[in-house]
């Protein structure tokens, strides 16, 4: 198991020397770990414990991200595709042919990634992310994805995330890459690329 690798080089808490325990610390330590500032409620000491020494190792270890994310199984991974937002969903949809074929859940390493930028609640925008994208698995809202996308670097498509122009006789806008996703069961919907501006 590859986070097995990680730890063997760290001394196994005693209050975690059962394996099925220590799975979960393995969890919670690579939680800490990608969110070094965040804070969890409603957790058990040993959670508690598990998630400060994954924020402790970040901050010590900055330059060891990239071997850490691959200790967990991530592989680093540049996607071009279409992020849906709404309430508890960040799906990023990477275009075909981009080497991934699920949605992913989006979530980035540090809040500075997201460079102060607005984005539209039951819309989308198009990204390019660089990050490290999870093996298979589940992930996110409910476990509903099957691929996690920690992205340490985006690109916002400026051209295609413009706000439709308005109408002149109605005031309404045109129909665009914003428009709020209408898929049965409010499963993300990407607009084909260009929709934007139309």
């Amino acid at each position: 198991m590859a986070q097995a690798r990680l730890l063997e080089r760290r001394s196994r808490p005693s209050n975690f020397d059962d394996d099925n325990l220590y799975a979960i610390y393995l969890q919670r330590f690579f939680e800490g770990f990608v969110g070094p500032s965040c804070t969890w409620t409603g957790l058990n000491a040993n959670e508690t414990e598990a998630i400060r020494d994954g924020q402790e190792y970040r901050k010590k270890h900055q330059n060891q991200l990239a071997t850490l994310m691959e200790e967990f199984g991530y592989e680093r991974s540049t996607l071009r595709g279409t992020l849906c937002i709404d309430f508890e969903k960040s799906a990023f949809i990477p275009d075909k042919g981009s080497g991934c074929n699920e949605i992913c859940w989006l979530r980035v390493l540090s809040p500075s990634v997201l460079r102060a930028r607005e984005f539209p609640i039951g819309g989308s925008l198009r990204l390019v992310v660089d990050g490290y994208l999870s093996p298979i698995g589940s992930f996110g809202h409910l476990m509903r994805y099957r691929r996690e996308l920690f992205a340490d670097h985006i690109e916002f498509d400026d051209e295609a995330n413009k706000p439709p122009p308005q109408t002149p006789t109605s005031g309404a806008p045109a129909t665009s890459a914003f428009a709020r996703p209408t898929a049965d069961r409010g499963a993300p919907v990407a607009p084909p690329p260009g929709a934007a501006g139309r």
